[in-house]
């Protein structure tokens, strides 16, 4: 996707085979994903079935990627991929931790999707989907979980989810804003600091923190134009807490369907998008480093330009390496924006049907580079997921970076309750650095 791009309309249903060279710029174990739901009220047999009518109508969960050719291909594989697991034996715990493990062994090997049908005890079923991101990415994976579910409860309307070859043609860039926004861009890449020559390498660290209902909801009480925004400000403040010089870049998902207005289209259809976080006071109160994550994120997504040609560009311009692409926006934060299309439920559909997230802290891509694909510089790996009202936050962290993830955390942890009994309040270096109120 470098050079003149073309005057006519670009087939979305070429945009996973498209999307292979941003696919090549992704931060470290985002290729390979798998996600899941715990069930019950209904047999395995019946999940089973369920599966193969949704399997039967969307024509996207019959590819997989073939990296044996150059570049690599989409190819269709019409059978169904789809393994079942009895841990019933297991004591809960031990079965819990089991199905993680088989789960996360799976997602490292998925070309295209496989479902996965973990039997624990108590009756309880998970159902699990793991795939490719050049095939499906994060919220498909949730969309067609949530179709399996109402396929048991005998609802599923394949109408509702259309995948990518059934789509009329459309460009994601119109040919005629192409320059003016590789010109936007080109401006941008200017203002962004110069850093110090990057690592040859990376080794993460991982950890994870809760963070609880009441501080979520008293640091998202003010609004903001994105509305929730507490996801925001909470990378926004690990910039601060990275001690980022001003105007360093920030990289996150951009979903395709939002911004083409596609809806819940299932497919390959997220690109990665950068933006940076200009809070102007010496010390910014949360509710500001929030807004201008938002003022940020929002801009760039108005001058919208895909991923692999930023990078051409910055390359181009001298600004980047081919090596270490995302050296000046070495954070990558995810943000979990949409819905999944599941919901909670007790035994009021049909059936009696109840399904929920199942364990998907524990489901995310490790950091370290996947198969296939090298590391790009992305130093410190952010996802940020609801989990049961609370927010849940993993920091993945290289530890050659020269910052200690436990070091983060603990300031972050520290910092958040700080800013939680007053997100207006100016957060000085000392509550940043010591977690205690200015």
């Amino acid at each position: 996707m470098t050079g003149p791009r073309p005057g006519g309309a670009l087939p979305l249903g070429t945009v996973a085979r498209g999307l292979w060279p941003q696919l090549r710029h992704l931060p470290p174990g985002r290729a390979h994903q798998v996600r899941a739901l715990v069930v019950t009220g209904v047999a395995v047999s019946n999940v089973r079935a369920a599966v193969g009518e949704v399997h039967a109508a969307m024509p996207v969960l019959r590819v997989e990627l073939d990296t044996s050719a150059e570049p690599p291909m989409l190819r269709r594989r019409d059978d169904l991929r789809m393994t079942t697991h009895d841990l019933r034996h297991l004591r809960p715990d031990d079965a819990v931790r089991q199905a993680v493990t088989l789960l996360v062994a799976a997602r490292d090997s998925a070309t295209g999707t496989h479902v996965h049908v973990l039997s624990l005890p108590d009756g309880r079923t998970v159902l699990a989907l793991a795939a490719h991101q050049a095939v499906l990415d994060e919220r498909s994976l949730y969309l067609v979980l949530g179709a399996v579910v109402e396929a048991c409860r005998g609802r599923f309307r394949p109408a509702v989810h259309p995948t990518l070859p059934e789509l009329l043609a459309v460009d994601p860039l119109p040919a005629t804003g192409w320059h003016a926004r590789r010109a936007w861009w080109a401006r941008w890449l200017d203002g962004i600091p110069t850093r110090s020559a990057p690592l040859p390498e990376r080794t993460g660290e991982r950890r994870r923190l809760l963070l609880p209902a009441a501080q979520l909801d008293a640091l998202g009480a003010a609004g903001g134009m994105l509305g929730d925004h507490v996801a925001l400000g909470v990378a926004a403040l690990v910039v601060r807490l990275l001690d980022r010089p001003p105007r360093a870049g920030v990289s996150t998902v951009l979903d395709l369907r939002d911004y083409l207005g596609l809806g819940t289209v299932v497919g390959a259809l997220t690109d990665r998008i950068v933006f940076r976080v200009d809070a102007a006071p010496p010390h910014p109160s949360f509710q500001q480093l929030a807004r201008a994550a938002q003022v940020g994120l929002l801009r760039s997504v108005t001058h919208y330009l895909p991923y692999g040609e930023l990078v051409e560009l910055a390359t181009r311009d001298g600004h980047v390496t081919l090596g270490r692409t995302a050296e000046p926006w070495d954070l990558h934060v995810h943000l979990c924006r949409n819905p999944s299309g599941v919901r909670r439920t007790r035994g009021t559909e049909p059936l009696g049907v109840d399904a929920a997230h199942f364990a998907e802290t524990e489901l995310l891509a490790i950091g370290g580079a996947a198969a296939g694909l090298a590391w790009d510089g992305t130093n410190v790996d952010l996802h940020l997921g609801d989990e049961n009202g609370a927010m849940s936050v993993t920091v993945d962290v290289n530890s050659r970076c020269g910052r200690s993830v436990d070091d983060l955390v603990d300031r972050l942890t520290r910092t958040l309750a700080v800013a939680a009994a007053d997100p207006t309040a100016p957060l000085t270096v000392d509550a940043y650095r010591k977690g205690v109120a200015p």
